[in-house]
């Protein structure tokens, strides 16, 4: 359709004065309103940080998304000397960090103590997050710190559990804020971490033995064996198929030679080393004990190893070069020389109602040909009572009564029947010889105890696989081989003149040139080079204790002997 030229022309110049109009109103209200205010912009990461700090002195304690930090004294100081400025900005630091606390579980611990949750879904969908930057932030120092500590010095502190607890847990000059530090700076989060944890093949083991099982677990376990007769080599009965098919489920050795019913040597030998391997007597048979070391629940030894795995975070990193390491329940005594075992010997323990303690000492000196003088507890509980209905212990042990001027006493001269040990002015000696409770030599680390290593004349002990018969003291089978190692460098102690010293049956001290540190510790779960996990009976019901520890609510309470990681 053709448009007129006039009306064209006409609606045009009125498009033109509605235009000029509308510009004229635009700048007339400009003139007259002021623009809108620019939107007030946030405070600063430093600022708010440091109002966090100050909120976390004043009230102490600090709630991330109902997560509670633990750390508070390292993390205030922490933001404080950085100048309250953010730490975990470079793009994967905080990602490795993720990585480190998921690697907690195969060290037996639970990732959750170091907000993996939490952690997890800031990092998966952070803008989504109802976390700040400063409370994330917060979280990953509290979970680095945390962790750090667990791993250096384990989740549970010996202390509270021992009062008596006397081992060194310090961490030498290392500041914790310069362990985060660095190890943000040099990109090695996950790496330092891992640098912490005992160093090792015992430690190793474990974890490598703890991964095992675990896969075992989610493979179903083993099958508990009902209650049955004492089956022996050689016999056939239903529930031998059973037992293959257990000691299977558990990684033994091959056990399908023979008829499935029947005990037959190859089987018998798989038994034998499940037995070994359990602290239990090596006879080839399923009795008892046999029994019952089978149908343990795989939880339970899971729980057993995670126990030990911890035992050995409290002491590692404070190990000496050389040292002594009696494990009371493997009923050995080891001895290490640059972190190496040269040596070792079966020991017997105290029973367990008369615990062999767990502490730390220095052993200084030797006593060759030593009396006995008998310790205030068996005179209470065993000699005493004995005493009062005659003389006959007195023979019986070769037992002298001695007074306090060091002269012997004429049992006949006492009432015997009103001995008291509250009111017992004498001592009971037994004198140097073949006969004496501590046989040929003893070995003396001072302590409060009264504990020490000793020769016997008892030898028969040794061969029970279970060897918890003494009353606190530890008796080793090979004194002697033990002693001409520790007597090496001493000048002119040659193994010739320890046996002519010995052969005078007179009691010599002799001190020791280079003292020795002897550590009794308590292991019921351990791996050796060879990689075999082996499990020992808990002789003093002690593993529940650690574990119920272990899996409690977690408290940070640093006791270490490092100020830099409690104030």
């Amino acid at each position: 359709m053709r448009m007129n030229s006039k009306n064209t022309r006409g609606s045009c110049a009125g498009l033109a004065r509605i235009t000029l109009l509308g510009c004229l109103l635009v700048l007339c209200c400009g003139a007259c309103v002021s623009p809108p205010p620019a939107p007030e912009q946030s405070p600063a990461f430093d600022e708010r940080m440091r109002d966090r700090i100050e909120g976390i002195r004043r009230s102490g304690q600090c709630v991330v998304e109902g997560d509670e930090l633990a750390a508070l004294k390292l993390i205030t100081a922490l933001y404080e000397n950085n100048g309250f400025q953010p730490l975990w900005s470079r793009p994967g630091q905080a990602n490795a960090l993720l990585v480190a606390i998921r690697d907690a579980w195969r060290e037996g611990l639970n990732p959750d103590d170091y907000h993996y949750q939490i952690l997890s879904r800031i990092l998966e969908s952070p803008d989504t997050s109802p976390v700040d930057d400063v409370g994330r932030e917060l979280l990953l120092s509290d979970a680095f710190f945390r962790l750090a500590y667990h791993y250096r010095f384990g989740r549970v502190d010996p202390e509270k559990l021992f009062i008596d607890w006397n081992f060194e847990r310090g961490l030498d000059d290392l500041s914790p804020q310069a362990l985060l530090n660095q190890a943000i700076e040099e990109d090695r989060v996950v790496e330092t971490l891992q640098d912490l944890l005992p160093d090792g093949p015992y430690y190793r083991g474990l974890r490598n033995a703890l991964a095992t099982y675990r896969d075992m677990q989610t493979h179903g376990g083993w099958q508990q064996l009902p209650e049955g007769p004492l089956l022996k080599p050689g016999m056939s009965h239903p529930q031998i198929a059973m037992l293959r098919q257990r000691l299977a489920a558990e990684g033994y050795g091959e056990t399908d030679s023979g008829p499935a019913d029947t005990m037959d040597p190859a089987l018998e030998a798989v038994l034998v080393d499940f037995q070994k391997r359990h602290g239990i007597d090596e006879d080839g048979r399923l009795g008892p004990a046999t029994r019952e070391a089978l149908n343990t629940p795989i939880r339970q030894r899971i729980d057993q190893i995670r126990v030990n795995m911890e035992r050995l975070r409290w002491v590692s990193h404070s190990l000496p070069e050389d040292f002594l390491l009696v494990d009371i329940a493997g009923y050995r005594v080891l001895l290490f020389e640059d972190y190496r075992l040269i040596w070792s010997s079966r020991a017997v323990v105290g029973r367990p109602y008369r615990k062999t303690p767990v502490f730390r000492a220095m052993m200084t000196y030797l006593v060759l040909n030593p009396s006995w003088t008998v310790p205030p507890t068996i005179l209470r509980q065993d000699i005493l009572p004995k005493l009062r209905q005659g003389t006959a212990v007195l023979q019986e042990k070769h037992l002298a009564i001695i007074d306090n001027n060091g002269r012997q006493v004429d049992p006949d001269s006492l009432d015997l029947a009103k001995l008291s040990a509250g009111a017992f002015p004498y001592q009971l000696r037994q004198p140097p010889g073949p006969a004496n409770a501590l046989g040929r030599i003893k070995f003396m680390f001072p302590n409060r105890y009264l504990v020490y290593l000793h020769d016997t004349p008892t030898k028969s002990l040794f061969d029970k696989t279970q060897r918890a018969f003494s009353s606190g003291c530890i008796r080793i089978d090979k004194p002697l081989e033990l002693a001409e190692i520790l007597l090496a460098r001493n000048p002119g102690w040659t193994p010739q003149r320890l046996q002519a010293e010995i052969a005078t049956q007179r009691t010599k001290t002799v001190t020791l040139h280079r003292p020795i540190p002897i550590l009794i510790m308590y292991f019921t779960a351990e791996s050796g080079e060879d990689g075999q996990i082996r499990f020992r009976p808990d002789l003093y019901d002690r593993d529940a204790q650690v574990l119920e520890a272990l899996n409690r609510k977690l408290s940070f309470t640093p006791t270490i002997d490092n100020p830099a990681w409690t104030q």
